[in-house]
Protein backbone atom coordinates (compact mmCIF):
# COMPACT_ATOMS: atom_id res chain seq x y z
CA UNK A 1 0.00 0.00 0.00
CA UNK A 2 1.29 3.45 -0.90
CA UNK A 3 2.52 5.64 1.95
CA UNK A 4 2.53 9.43 1.95
CA UNK A 5 3.99 12.16 4.07
CA UNK A 6 2.87 15.78 3.88
CA UNK A 7 5.19 18.46 5.23
CA UNK A 8 4.15 22.08 5.65
CA UNK A 9 6.45 24.44 7.56
CA UNK A 10 6.58 28.14 8.42
CA UNK A 11 3.23 29.05 6.91
CA UNK A 12 0.61 31.16 8.69
CA UNK A 13 -0.05 29.59 12.12
CA UNK A 14 2.00 26.48 11.35
CA UNK A 15 5.59 26.24 12.48
CA UNK A 16 6.07 22.61 11.52
CA UNK A 17 3.68 19.88 10.37
CA UNK A 18 5.09 16.53 9.29
CA UNK A 19 2.07 14.34 8.76
CA UNK A 20 2.07 10.66 7.73
CA UNK A 21 -0.86 9.53 5.59
CA UNK A 22 -1.09 5.80 5.00
CA UNK A 23 -4.41 4.91 6.59
CA UNK A 24 -6.43 6.99 9.03
CA UNK A 25 -4.74 10.18 10.21
CA UNK A 26 -6.22 12.40 12.93
CA UNK A 27 -4.90 15.87 13.70
CA UNK A 28 -6.09 17.59 16.86
CA UNK A 29 -5.57 21.07 18.19
CA UNK A 30 -7.28 24.26 19.24
CA UNK A 31 -9.02 26.65 16.87
CA UNK A 32 -6.57 28.61 14.73
CA UNK A 33 -3.72 26.10 14.89
CA UNK A 34 -3.73 25.47 11.13
CA UNK A 35 -5.62 22.17 10.81
CA UNK A 36 -7.74 23.44 7.90
CA UNK A 37 -4.68 24.95 6.23
CA UNK A 38 -3.05 21.51 6.16
CA UNK A 39 -6.19 19.94 4.68
CA UNK A 40 -6.71 22.62 2.06
CA UNK A 41 -3.16 22.59 0.68
CA UNK A 42 -2.95 18.80 0.68
CA UNK A 43 -6.29 18.65 -1.15
CA UNK A 44 -5.14 21.29 -3.63
CA UNK A 45 -1.82 19.64 -4.42
CA UNK A 46 -3.27 16.16 -4.96
CA UNK A 47 -6.07 17.37 -7.25
CA UNK A 48 -4.27 20.06 -9.22
CA UNK A 49 -1.09 18.09 -9.77
CA UNK A 50 -3.24 15.32 -11.24
CA UNK A 51 -5.26 17.78 -13.32
CA UNK A 52 -2.37 20.03 -14.31
CA UNK A 53 -2.35 18.99 -17.96
CA UNK A 54 -6.09 19.66 -18.26
CA UNK A 55 -5.73 23.05 -16.56
CA UNK A 56 -3.00 24.04 -19.04
CA UNK A 57 -5.27 22.99 -21.91
CA UNK A 58 -8.21 24.93 -20.51
CA UNK A 59 -6.10 28.06 -20.24
CA UNK A 60 -4.99 27.65 -23.86
CA UNK A 61 -8.53 27.04 -25.11
CA UNK A 62 -9.76 30.11 -23.27
CA UNK A 63 -7.12 32.17 -25.08
CA UNK A 64 -8.14 30.77 -28.49
CA UNK A 65 -11.85 31.12 -27.83
CA UNK A 66 -11.41 34.82 -27.03
CA UNK A 67 -10.19 35.27 -30.61
CA UNK A 68 -12.94 33.06 -32.09
CA UNK A 69 -15.69 34.95 -30.28
CA UNK A 70 -14.15 38.22 -31.38
CA UNK A 71 -14.43 37.07 -35.00
CA UNK A 72 -18.03 36.03 -34.45
CA UNK A 73 -18.98 39.42 -32.95
CA UNK A 74 -17.31 41.31 -35.80
CA UNK A 75 -19.15 39.13 -38.35
CA UNK A 76 -22.48 39.88 -36.67
CA UNK A 77 -21.78 43.59 -36.35
CA UNK A 78 -21.12 44.07 -40.05
CA UNK A 79 -23.84 41.59 -40.99
CA UNK A 80 -21.72 39.14 -42.94
CA UNK A 81 -24.10 36.19 -43.21
CA UNK A 82 -21.71 34.24 -45.41
CA UNK A 83 -18.84 34.71 -42.95
CA UNK A 84 -20.94 33.66 -39.98
CA UNK A 85 -22.07 30.58 -41.88
CA UNK A 86 -18.54 29.64 -42.90
CA UNK A 87 -17.17 30.11 -39.38
CA UNK A 88 -19.83 27.74 -38.07
CA UNK A 89 -19.08 25.27 -40.85
CA UNK A 90 -15.53 24.86 -39.54
CA UNK A 91 -16.64 22.76 -36.59
CA UNK A 92 -16.61 23.41 -33.71
CA UNK A 93 -17.56 27.09 -33.70
CA UNK A 94 -15.74 27.42 -30.40
CA UNK A 95 -13.14 25.06 -29.02
CA UNK A 96 -14.18 22.68 -26.25
CA UNK A 97 -11.94 20.71 -23.97
CA UNK A 98 -11.32 17.20 -25.21
CA UNK A 99 -8.39 15.04 -26.13
CA UNK A 100 -6.63 16.86 -28.96
CA UNK A 101 -3.30 17.21 -30.63
CA UNK A 102 -1.78 20.68 -30.53
CA UNK A 103 -0.85 20.50 -34.23
CA UNK A 104 -4.48 19.73 -35.12
CA UNK A 105 -5.65 22.54 -32.86
CA UNK A 106 -3.36 25.00 -34.61
CA UNK A 107 -4.54 23.84 -38.06
CA UNK A 108 -8.19 24.20 -37.09
CA UNK A 109 -7.67 27.66 -35.64
CA UNK A 110 -5.70 28.79 -38.68
CA UNK A 111 -8.58 27.61 -40.92
CA UNK A 112 -11.07 29.69 -38.99
CA UNK A 113 -8.79 32.71 -39.03
CA UNK A 114 -8.09 32.40 -42.77
CA UNK A 115 -11.82 32.23 -43.60
CA UNK A 116 -12.47 35.23 -41.38
CA UNK A 117 -9.71 37.37 -42.89
CA UNK A 118 -10.68 36.45 -46.45
CA UNK A 119 -14.33 37.41 -45.92
CA UNK A 120 -13.43 40.61 -44.07
CA UNK A 121 -11.08 41.59 -46.89
CA UNK A 122 -13.88 41.08 -49.43
CA UNK A 123 -16.26 43.12 -47.29
CA UNK A 124 -13.78 45.99 -47.06
CA UNK A 125 -13.12 45.98 -50.81
CA UNK A 126 -16.85 45.98 -51.62
CA UNK A 127 -17.82 48.64 -49.11
CA UNK A 128 -17.85 52.37 -49.68
CA UNK A 129 -18.22 53.07 -45.98
CA UNK A 130 -14.85 54.36 -44.75
CA UNK A 131 -16.10 54.22 -41.17
CA UNK A 132 -16.27 50.41 -41.36
CA UNK A 133 -12.63 50.30 -42.42
CA UNK A 134 -11.52 52.60 -39.61
CA UNK A 135 -13.62 50.66 -37.10
CA UNK A 136 -12.12 47.36 -38.25
CA UNK A 137 -8.58 48.67 -38.06
CA UNK A 138 -9.12 49.86 -34.52
CA UNK A 139 -11.04 46.73 -33.47
CA UNK A 140 -8.44 44.37 -34.91
CA UNK A 141 -5.62 46.31 -33.26
CA UNK A 142 -3.94 47.21 -36.55
CA UNK A 143 -4.68 50.91 -36.76
CA UNK A 144 -0.97 51.72 -37.10
CA UNK A 145 -0.47 49.48 -40.14
CA UNK A 146 -0.56 50.58 -43.77
CA UNK A 147 -4.11 50.99 -44.98
CA UNK A 148 -4.11 48.20 -47.54
CA UNK A 149 -2.32 45.65 -45.36
CA UNK A 150 -4.13 45.85 -42.03
CA UNK A 151 -6.07 42.57 -42.49
CA UNK A 152 -2.99 40.55 -43.42
CA UNK A 153 -1.19 42.21 -40.51
CA UNK A 154 -4.00 41.06 -38.20
CA UNK A 155 -3.68 37.51 -39.56
CA UNK A 156 0.08 37.42 -38.96
CA UNK A 157 -0.19 39.03 -35.53
CA UNK A 158 -2.94 36.63 -34.39
CA UNK A 159 -1.35 33.49 -35.78
CA UNK A 160 1.95 34.40 -34.10
CA UNK A 161 0.16 34.95 -30.79
CA UNK A 162 -1.59 31.59 -31.09
CA UNK A 163 1.65 29.86 -32.02
CA UNK A 164 3.28 31.32 -28.94
CA UNK A 165 0.33 30.29 -26.74
CA UNK A 166 0.47 26.70 -28.01
CA UNK A 167 4.23 26.47 -27.54
CA UNK A 168 3.86 27.92 -24.03
CA UNK A 169 1.25 25.29 -23.20
CA UNK A 170 3.51 22.51 -24.47
CA UNK A 171 6.42 23.89 -22.44
CA UNK A 172 4.27 24.19 -19.29
CA UNK A 173 3.32 20.52 -19.55
CA UNK A 174 6.92 19.46 -20.05
CA UNK A 175 8.34 21.67 -17.31
CA UNK A 176 5.74 20.89 -14.58
CA UNK A 177 6.72 24.16 -12.95
CA UNK A 178 5.76 24.53 -9.30
CA UNK A 179 5.05 28.23 -9.91
CA UNK A 180 2.56 27.28 -12.63
CA UNK A 181 0.86 24.77 -10.33
CA UNK A 182 0.62 27.33 -7.52
CA UNK A 183 -0.87 29.82 -9.98
CA UNK A 184 -3.70 27.41 -10.78
CA UNK A 185 -4.27 26.53 -7.13
CA UNK A 186 -4.48 30.14 -6.00
CA UNK A 187 -6.69 31.10 -8.94
CA UNK A 188 -9.16 28.22 -8.57
CA UNK A 189 -9.38 28.34 -4.78
CA UNK A 190 -9.32 32.16 -4.51
CA UNK A 191 -6.30 32.05 -2.23
CA UNK A 192 -4.87 35.51 -1.71
CA UNK A 193 -1.54 36.38 -0.22
CA UNK A 194 1.53 34.21 -0.15
CA UNK A 195 1.61 30.52 -1.04
CA UNK A 196 3.67 28.11 1.05
CA UNK A 197 7.21 27.52 -0.13
CA UNK A 198 8.38 25.05 2.49
CA UNK A 199 5.96 22.24 1.73
CA UNK A 200 6.40 18.74 0.32
CA UNK A 201 4.48 15.61 -0.43
CA UNK A 202 6.38 12.34 -0.36
CA UNK A 203 5.13 9.16 -2.01
CA UNK A 204 6.79 5.96 -0.81
CA UNK A 205 9.84 7.98 0.24
CA UNK A 206 10.12 9.98 -3.02
CA UNK A 207 9.68 13.74 -2.76
CA UNK A 208 7.09 14.96 -5.29
CA UNK A 209 7.83 18.67 -4.84
CA UNK A 210 11.13 20.47 -5.13
CA UNK A 211 11.72 24.25 -5.20
CA UNK A 212 10.93 24.47 -8.93
CA UNK A 213 9.13 21.34 -10.16
CA UNK A 214 6.46 18.91 -9.06
CA UNK A 215 5.33 15.37 -9.86
CA UNK A 216 1.77 14.12 -9.56
CA UNK A 217 1.37 11.23 -7.12
CA UNK A 218 0.92 7.88 -8.86
CA UNK A 219 -1.18 6.29 -6.13
CA UNK A 220 -3.51 9.22 -5.38
CA UNK A 221 -5.71 10.26 -8.30
CA UNK A 222 -8.14 12.49 -6.44
CA UNK A 223 -8.87 14.14 -3.11
CA UNK A 224 -12.22 15.12 -1.60
CA UNK A 225 -12.39 17.86 1.03
CA UNK A 226 -15.39 18.55 3.26
CA UNK A 227 -15.03 21.57 5.49
CA UNK A 228 -18.71 21.55 6.53
CA UNK A 229 -21.86 19.53 5.69
CA UNK A 230 -23.55 22.90 5.16
CA UNK A 231 -22.12 22.70 1.64
CA UNK A 232 -25.14 20.47 0.96
CA UNK A 233 -27.58 23.26 1.79
CA UNK A 234 -29.67 24.64 -1.06
CA UNK A 235 -27.06 25.10 -3.73
CA UNK A 236 -26.82 28.41 -5.46
CA UNK A 237 -23.79 30.27 -6.76
CA UNK A 238 -21.65 29.95 -3.65
CA UNK A 239 -18.42 31.44 -5.01
CA UNK A 240 -16.79 28.62 -3.04
CA UNK A 241 -14.91 26.37 -5.43
CA UNK A 242 -14.50 23.59 -2.87
CA UNK A 243 -18.26 23.51 -2.26
CA UNK A 244 -19.01 23.64 -5.99
CA UNK A 245 -16.61 20.80 -6.63
CA UNK A 246 -18.12 18.74 -3.81
CA UNK A 247 -21.62 19.24 -5.20
CA UNK A 248 -20.42 18.05 -8.61
CA UNK A 249 -18.96 14.94 -6.97
CA UNK A 250 -22.26 14.25 -5.19
CA UNK A 251 -24.21 14.71 -8.41
CA UNK A 252 -22.16 13.19 -11.24
CA UNK A 253 -20.42 9.79 -11.09
CA UNK A 254 -16.66 9.60 -11.55
CA UNK A 255 -16.63 5.83 -12.05
CA UNK A 256 -18.59 2.75 -10.98
CA UNK A 257 -18.90 2.19 -7.27
CA UNK A 258 -16.45 -0.47 -6.06
CA UNK A 259 -18.18 -3.79 -5.33
CA UNK A 260 -16.51 -3.82 -1.92
CA UNK A 261 -18.54 -0.71 -0.98
CA UNK A 262 -21.96 -2.40 -0.99
CA UNK A 263 -21.88 -3.26 2.72
CA UNK A 264 -20.93 0.32 3.57
CA UNK A 265 -23.85 1.66 1.53
CA UNK A 266 -26.28 -0.70 3.29
CA UNK A 267 -24.91 0.39 6.67
CA UNK A 268 -25.33 4.07 5.75
CA UNK A 269 -28.92 3.48 4.64
CA UNK A 270 -29.73 1.80 7.96
CA UNK A 271 -28.22 4.66 9.93
CA UNK A 272 -30.07 7.29 7.88
CA UNK A 273 -33.31 5.34 7.72
CA UNK A 274 -33.54 5.98 4.00
CA UNK A 275 -31.63 6.76 0.84
CA UNK A 276 -30.29 9.66 -1.22
CA UNK A 277 -31.36 10.16 -4.82
CA UNK A 278 -30.42 12.70 -7.48
CA UNK A 279 -33.06 14.09 -9.83
CA UNK A 280 -31.85 15.53 -13.13
CA UNK A 281 -34.02 18.16 -14.82
CA UNK A 282 -32.69 18.03 -18.37
CA UNK A 283 -35.05 20.79 -19.55
CA UNK A 284 -33.77 23.36 -17.06
CA UNK A 285 -30.29 21.81 -16.82
CA UNK A 286 -30.71 21.51 -13.08
CA UNK A 287 -30.12 18.76 -10.52
CA UNK A 288 -31.47 18.21 -7.05
CA UNK A 289 -30.26 15.88 -4.29
CA UNK A 290 -33.13 14.51 -2.19
CA UNK A 291 -33.51 12.39 0.95
CA UNK A 292 -36.23 9.71 0.96
CA UNK A 293 -37.10 8.23 4.35
CA UNK A 294 -37.93 4.51 4.27
CA UNK A 295 -40.39 4.49 7.19
CA UNK A 296 -43.01 6.86 5.79
CA UNK A 297 -41.78 7.86 2.31
CA UNK A 298 -40.90 11.42 3.33
CA UNK A 299 -39.20 12.97 0.28
CA UNK A 300 -37.36 16.28 0.83
CA UNK A 301 -34.43 18.21 -0.68
CA UNK A 302 -31.22 17.37 1.16
CA UNK A 303 -30.83 21.07 1.95
CA UNK A 304 -33.91 20.82 4.20
CA UNK A 305 -32.71 17.70 6.03
CA UNK A 306 -31.08 17.78 9.46
CA UNK A 307 -27.47 18.92 9.30
CA UNK A 308 -26.26 15.73 10.98
CA UNK A 309 -28.01 13.65 8.33
CA UNK A 310 -26.15 15.62 5.64
CA UNK A 311 -22.89 14.22 7.04
CA UNK A 312 -23.96 10.66 6.20
CA UNK A 313 -25.56 11.81 2.94
CA UNK A 314 -22.34 13.18 1.47
CA UNK A 315 -20.48 10.02 2.46
CA UNK A 316 -23.08 7.85 0.75
CA UNK A 317 -23.04 9.84 -2.49
CA UNK A 318 -19.24 9.98 -2.66
CA UNK A 319 -19.06 6.20 -2.33
CA UNK A 320 -21.89 5.57 -4.80
CA UNK A 321 -20.35 7.92 -7.38
CA UNK A 322 -16.96 6.21 -7.24
CA UNK A 323 -14.98 9.07 -5.67
CA UNK A 324 -13.65 6.97 -2.79
CA UNK A 325 -11.38 4.00 -3.46
CA UNK A 326 -7.78 2.94 -2.87
CA UNK A 327 -6.54 5.85 -5.01
CA UNK A 328 -8.49 8.52 -3.11
CA UNK A 329 -7.85 10.81 -0.18
CA UNK A 330 -10.76 11.98 1.97
CA UNK A 331 -10.20 15.07 4.15
CA UNK A 332 -12.83 16.21 6.64
CA UNK A 333 -12.80 19.14 9.06
CA UNK A 334 -14.59 18.37 12.32
CA UNK A 335 -16.99 15.70 11.02
CA UNK A 336 -18.54 15.48 14.48
CA UNK A 337 -19.63 19.13 14.57
CA UNK A 338 -23.32 18.46 13.87
CA UNK A 339 -23.63 14.88 15.12
CA UNK A 340 -25.30 13.42 18.20
CA UNK A 341 -22.77 11.44 20.31
CA UNK A 342 -24.32 8.17 19.11
CA UNK A 343 -23.91 9.21 15.48
CA UNK A 344 -20.34 10.33 16.16
CA UNK A 345 -19.47 6.72 16.97
CA UNK A 346 -21.34 5.46 13.90
CA UNK A 347 -19.54 7.91 11.65
CA UNK A 348 -16.16 6.98 13.15
CA UNK A 349 -16.91 3.34 12.30
CA UNK A 350 -17.77 4.34 8.71
CA UNK A 351 -14.42 6.13 8.40
CA UNK A 352 -12.49 3.11 9.70
CA UNK A 353 -14.36 0.71 7.41
CA UNK A 354 -13.85 3.08 4.49
CA UNK A 355 -10.13 2.52 4.78
CA UNK A 356 -10.34 -1.15 5.67
CA UNK A 357 -12.73 -2.17 2.88
CA UNK A 358 -11.98 0.35 0.12
CA UNK A 359 -8.40 1.39 0.92
CA UNK A 360 -9.31 5.09 0.99
CA UNK A 361 -6.84 7.24 2.89
CA UNK A 362 -8.53 9.47 5.46
CA UNK A 363 -7.36 12.68 7.15
CA UNK A 364 -9.58 14.00 9.95
CA UNK A 365 -9.21 17.30 11.81
CA UNK A 366 -11.01 17.05 15.14
CA UNK A 367 -11.14 18.37 18.66
CA UNK A 368 -13.95 16.16 19.91
CA UNK A 369 -13.10 13.54 22.57
CA UNK A 370 -15.86 11.15 21.45
CA UNK A 371 -14.69 11.14 17.81
CA UNK A 372 -11.03 10.68 18.71
CA UNK A 373 -11.73 7.93 21.26
CA UNK A 374 -14.04 6.15 18.82
CA UNK A 375 -11.48 6.24 16.02
CA UNK A 376 -8.81 4.82 18.30
CA UNK A 377 -11.03 2.08 19.73
CA UNK A 378 -12.69 1.00 16.46
CA UNK A 379 -9.42 1.01 14.50
CA UNK A 380 -7.93 -1.27 17.17
CA UNK A 381 -10.84 -3.69 16.98
CA UNK A 382 -10.54 -3.75 13.16
CA UNK A 383 -6.80 -4.44 13.29
CA UNK A 384 -5.81 -1.02 11.94
CA UNK A 385 -3.90 0.45 14.88
CA UNK A 386 -0.63 0.59 12.95
CA UNK A 387 -2.10 2.81 10.22
CA UNK A 388 -4.25 4.95 12.54
CA UNK A 389 -2.07 7.85 13.64
CA UNK A 390 -2.75 10.85 15.86
CA UNK A 391 -1.10 14.27 15.90
CA UNK A 392 -1.47 17.07 18.42
CA UNK A 393 -0.78 20.75 17.64
CA UNK A 394 1.38 22.34 20.36
CA UNK A 395 2.03 26.06 20.46
CA UNK A 396 5.50 27.54 20.66
CA UNK A 397 4.70 30.69 22.63
CA UNK A 398 7.86 32.51 21.63
CA UNK A 399 6.98 32.14 17.93
CA UNK A 400 3.19 32.05 18.27
CA UNK A 401 3.21 29.12 15.88
CA UNK A 402 2.08 25.50 16.21
CA UNK A 403 4.18 22.37 15.91
CA UNK A 404 2.44 19.05 15.25
CA UNK A 405 3.61 16.28 17.56
CA UNK A 406 3.30 12.67 16.39
CA UNK A 407 1.56 10.53 19.03
CA UNK A 408 1.29 7.20 17.22
CA UNK A 409 -1.91 5.51 18.41
CA UNK A 410 -1.75 7.07 21.88
CA UNK A 411 -4.37 9.78 22.52
CA UNK A 412 -3.50 10.60 26.14
CA UNK A 413 -1.95 14.00 25.29
CA UNK A 414 -4.97 14.94 23.22
CA UNK A 415 -7.27 14.15 26.12
CA UNK A 416 -5.04 16.14 28.47
CA UNK A 417 -5.63 19.17 26.28
CA UNK A 418 -9.40 18.55 26.44
CA UNK A 419 -9.18 18.58 30.24
CA UNK A 420 -8.25 22.26 30.10
CA UNK A 421 -11.92 22.95 29.40
CA UNK A 422 -12.94 21.06 32.52
CA UNK A 423 -10.51 23.11 34.62
CA UNK A 424 -11.93 26.33 33.18
CA UNK A 425 -15.48 25.22 33.92
CA UNK A 426 -14.45 24.62 37.53
CA UNK A 427 -12.68 27.98 37.65
CA UNK A 428 -15.56 29.97 36.19
CA UNK A 429 -18.12 28.03 38.18
CA UNK A 430 -16.62 28.79 41.56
Amino acid sequence: MNEYRFILNNYHAIGEANISIDGITVIAGCNGCGKSTISKWLYAFVNYSNEFSDLVDERLLKRLNIEIRKMQRIARNIDLENLTRQLKAISPAVFHHDEFDYDDLYTLFESKLRVFCSEIENAVENSNDKNIRKWLQKTLGTEDDLYNNFISSYFEMTINDVNEAIHSAQKAKNDCSLDNLLYFIRKELDIYGDAPRDFFLEENGMRLIDPFRFRAPLGLRNAVYIDTPMALSKHQSSDNYIWDRLMDALTYPLQDMPKEALNLIMRLRRIMGGKIVVNHDELNRDTEIRYIRKEDGLDIPIGEAATGLKTFAYMMRLIENGYLDENSLLLIDEPEAHLHPQWIVEFARILVLLHKELGTKVLIASHNPDMIAALQSISRSEGLSEVTKFYQAQINKSELRYYYEYLGNDIEKIFSSFNVAIERIKCYGE
